[in-house]
């Protein structure tokens, strides 16, 4: 059976397949809990079932849920496919045919233990901030509802403009530089993918972006009693208020905030109010949106 891939669903079925979206390296006996988000034809979902394979037979982890989310219903054959080949009792694949937007993966299997979660997949390109996004407080939500579970690295092919936007290497001029990488985890870029890589292949480059989450490191940004769920809320609504000033990033704080209002203009301080956007440090976006708290450090 041929797929056409759909220009409005944003795909680019991948067809050679990096090591470095793979599993990353396990160091522990542990469950596995993952996610591919678009895993289209399979093409990286075979070789992660491969690895899984490999690792539950040589003992490196017990057991492993296994959830492919996938929009398109012409693809389902695929997946149903191999699902069935590679599920036993220690390897459980689950295919859910829907937005990854709408799902919440407080509804889904955890396995028993220590677990770990990876989070994967080859993003639409049109919705892969939205996503992204959504993997980040997915996974500080299972954290709070299971303290024992750890990270993974994260791995996403995007790409290579927003991949290098989200890792600050656009410099501070540029809104993203703030958006995960500085808050919440340590980044980078693992591998570059030319177009034809991909079935269509697309006018730009991509990258594979891995970064680890440490929910600690925005724990520490705030002196509040919060859930990390709660905390990466508080942030983003920090976050649009930092963008609405990078609208006008030419001009000063005060000058912007005269004419859009985003703060009281006495919360201004003048040590900080006739300076650009790209010129604040994170302690002061923070101290200058007041939430109640000093940031720690």
């Amino acid at each position: 059976m041929h797929i056409t891939p759909q220009k409005k669903l944003g795909q680019n079925f991948i067809i050679n397949v990096p090591k470095e979206i793979l599993i990353p390296e396990i160091t522990s006996n542990k469950h596995l809990l993952l996610i591919e988000i678009g895993p289209g034809t399979g093409n990286i979902t075979y070789k992660v079932l491969q690895n899984l394979k490999q690792l539950i037979e040589e003992k490196q982890i017990k057991s492993a849920e296994f959830y492919l989310i996938e929009l398109d219903s012409r693809l389902l054959p695929y997946l149903h496919k191999l699902a069935k080949n590679y599920s036993n009792d220690k390897l459980h694949v689950h295919i859910l045919n829907q937005d990854v937007l709408t799902i919440d993966l407080l509804n889904i299997t955890v396995p028993y233990g220590q677990t770990a979660l990876f989070i994967f997949g080859a993003l639409p390109y049109n919705i892969s901030k939205r996503i992204i996004q959504w993997s980040i407080l997915q996974a500080l939500r299972l954290k709070d509802t299971h303290q024992s579970i750890t990270f993974l690295p994260f791995r996403f092919i995007i790409q290579l403009e927003v991949a290098q936007r989200y890792l600050g290497q656009k410099n501070k001029k540029d809104f993203l530089y703030w958006s995960i990488a500085p808050i919440l985890c340590y980044a980078n870029v693992t591998k570059k993918l030319p177009p034809g890589n991909f079935v269509p292949s697309p006018k730009v480059t991509s990258a594979i972006l891995e970064f680890l989450l440490c929910p600690k490191k925005l724990q520490n940004l705030f002196n509040l009693n919060l859930s990390y769920e709660k905390l990466w809320q508080k942030w983003n609504e920090i976050a649009q208020k930092i963008k609405m000033f990078y609208q006008n990033r030419r001009k000063t704080l005060i000058a912007t905030n005269k004419k859009l209002k985003i703060v009281p203009n006495n919360a201004i301080p003048k040590k900080i109010g006739n300076k650009r956007p790209e010129d604040l440090t994170l302690t002061e976006w923070i101290r200058l949106f007041d939430i109640g708290a000093s940031p720690r450090g």
